[in-house]
């Protein structure tokens, strides 16, 4: 009988360290799941960069001089504007407010039009600047959606502060390449 009891009473210890382990291991497991959950949580959680870069699509404009030495030898320099106000002609936000020694601009084009024009105030002297483009749509991905990039086509200006214009890029996309030098005295 005393056999019996004593089985009895290993049986029971062997229970309570059986439950104590199940106990420690059901605990695990609720910690286990919850960092799980917490990890999926984060890695479903699309903080995508690479969408807001991409949608920085811009034409970028340098601004330079040309000089002419006694020998015939050209030079070309890039040139600071002491000042200028850009706004988009049709839209009432301005782009650049009396930008103090500015020598490269971004600006943006319309998606859903084929020409954008600018009123550009460079060292207090008013001019026109009209880009016609071509807009052409890219899907990027699901997070990102479908995004607008442009092939410009003519740009025209109405000559009263810059001397020329030249074409370095004619595609305007995410590179930060410059588009388009304009020329001034």
């Amino acid at each position: 009988m005393q056999d019996n009891y004593t089985c009895g009473l290993q049986r029971h210890k062997r229970n309570t360290s059986d439950n104590i382990r199940l106990k420690e291991q059901t605990e695990m497991s609720k910690w286990k799941y919850i960092l799980l959950f917490v990890v999926l949580c984060c890695i479903s959680c699309n903080n995508n960069t690479s969408c807001r870069v991409t949608n920085d699509i811009a034409l970028k404009i340098g601004f330079y001089s040309e000089t002419t030495d006694s020998l015939g030898t050209t030079t070309v320099l890039s040139k600071a504007i002491d000042s200028i106000t850009i706004q988009g002609i049709g839209s009432d936000s301005i782009l650049y407010n009396n930008a103090k020694s500015v020598s490269s601009v971004s600006l943006p084009l319309h998606n859903t039009l084929n020409t954008t024009s600018y009123a550009m105030t460079v060292n207090g002297v008013q001019d026109t600047l009209v880009v016609n483009h071509q807009n052409n749509d890219l899907f990027v991905s699901l997070e990102c959606g479908c995004f607008t990039y442009h092939t410009i086509e003519s740009v025209t200006e109405t000559a009263r502060f810059f001397d020329s214009i030249a074409f370095i890029e004619y595609e305007i996309g995410r590179t930060q390449t410059e588009n388009i030098q304009l020329f001034w005295h």
